[in-house]
């Protein structure tokens, strides 16, 4: 087994049978610089901030409450002060969804898991989304 440390803002292709990337993702801010291909058989799976609902006004009312989502289509950078400051690009996930198909990649399974740190109406908002990914087979 190899394990590498890259800095993944640079160009960077490779070839895995596994690839882990547990919430990175969104702090790279040109994944079009990131080429993985996953070998037959292979999977990507990864974790992201949930691009709907990161970031968004949260609302308390009569009801219990919600999330106002504004601006979800729109690319953007924030800095993050948490975690040693760091930059965070929010995009769409139709825009992780179209890298994975860059790299040869199809979604296989896309998951929500409930926030462990919240109660009441916001612990049925989800914070982060799962995505795992296999190699596509174009032959077909």
């Amino acid at each position: 087994m190899t394990f590498e440390q890259v800095d993944l803002r640079d160009d960077y292709r490779a070839d895995f049978d596994v690839v882990v990337a547990l919430m990175v993702l969104m702090d790279i801010p040109d994944l079009s610089k990131l080429k993985v291909h996953i070998r037959p058989g292979g999977i990507l799976l990864a974790t992201i901030l949930h691009p709907a609902f990161f970031l968004q006004k949260t609302i308390d009312d009569e009801m219990g409450g919600y999330r106002q989502v504004r601006g979800y289509l729109d690319e953007e950078a924030w800095w993050i002060e948490g975690f040693g400051g760091h930059w965070h690009y929010h995009r769409p996930l139709g825009a992780y969804v179209s890298w994975l198909a860059s790299c040869g990649l199809g979604v296989v399974e896309l998951f929500e898991p409930e926030p462990a740190t919240y109660e009441g109406w916001r612990r049925k908002i989800p914070t982060r989304i799962g995505i795992a990914a296999r190699p596509v087979d174009r032959s077909v």
